[in-house]
């Protein structure tokens, strides 16, 4: 059956047990704010954390919301000010804030990767990300925040020829070899002689090999799903992260239980694992009506003249 869609956010935040003992940017706060500001900075974390996982949408005309949620006689500018404390002294980071108005932090990112390490698929908005690589969790995939892929640079082709273009005919087989000769000819392959200044030897073209290819990753609870990062992208942002997470799953446990095989998983779930989700969603549904129908007088009646099609 189809179950409900994944979260994006998180159910558990490890948090270090010496943060009283060890944390400069922690001290600084309770010393200026009390433990009214400590309550301050952990309640914008904990909703970072069970919103969006690694940041909290949220502006200054959110204060008095914060209070009240938060209550015990907090002030809507004692939120402000601690805000802006947790701003200066580095526990958010101010430079996201101004452009995107989000909460976030380096150790608000941390504590996400520790907690989805295990997730089939993990995804973050590059724009919002702040960790290098070597602290991303194995496996992030990080998407632009207008849905679009982010660019997957491939191997540089160097380009040769530039200072004197040839246009090739396509079918002309004798012309190109007579062109092919005039070129070699004039970087001094075929007479020996040194090329001419400023001109470089072209390097003999290479088969394409499987360094040259775009690396496939495993993905899903039993890793059967391949993909490469650009095509999980443009999966993500033709049909939504969640759609996608769905997707991923779905198939996955597919695999894992018929030994299902297919050459390109990417062509595989656009074609057919979305469409069979929206049909086992379907499934679901009439069942759910149905059950909701049984022992009702008023639809069997109904049934009976014709009035209802559960088809």
């Amino acid at each position: 059956m189809a179950g409900r869609p994944p979260k994006q956010g998180i159910d558990f935040a490890g948090w270090d047990v010496n943060i009283f003992d060890d944390d400069r940017k922690i001290d600084k706060l309770l010393e200026s704010r009390g433990a009214e500001g400590f309550v301050i900075y952990f309640f914008l974390c904990q909703r970072a954390y069970g919103s969006h996982g690694y940041f909290y949408p949220w502006s200054y005309d959110d204060a008095p919301t914060t209070a009240k949620k938060i209550g015990g006689a907090v002030g809507s500018e004692s939120v402000i000010n601690t805000v802006n404390l947790c701003f200066h002294i580095g526990l958010f980071d101010k430079n996201l804030y101004d452009r995107h108005e989000i909460i976030t932090s380096r150790g608000i990112q941390k504590r996400f990767c520790q907690a989805i390490k295990k997730r089939p698929i993990k995804i973050a908005i590059s724009e919002y990300w702040l960790l290098e690589k070597s602290e991303e969790c194995e496996g992030l995939v990080k998407v632009a925040l207008n849905g679009e892929e982010m660019p997957i640079k491939g191997p540089e082709m160097p380009i040769y020829g530039e200072e004197m273009p040839i246009t090739l005919p396509h079918n002309d087989t004798k012309e190109r070899k007579v062109k092919d000769s005039i070129v070699k000819d004039s970087i001094g392959e075929n007479t020996g002689e040194p090329p001419p200044a400023g001109v470089e030897p072209p390097e003999k073209s290479k088969k394409p090999t499987a360094k040259d290819k775009p690396q496939k990753h495993h993905h899903g609870e039993y890793k059967n799903v391949l993909l490469t990062d650009e095509e999980l992208q443009r999966l993500v942002a033709d049909y939504g992260e969640e759609r996608v997470i769905a997707a991923v799953k779905h198939f996955d446990e597919y695999i894992e239980m018929k030994g299902y095989k297919a050459k390109n998983h990417n062509l595989a779930i656009r074609k057919w694992v979305f469409r069979a989700l929206d049909e086992e969603a379907q499934r679901d549904r009439r069942a759910h009506y149905a059950e909701q129908r049984s022992g009702n007088i008023f639809y069997e009646i109904g049934k009976e003249k014709g009035y209802f099609n559960d088809d």
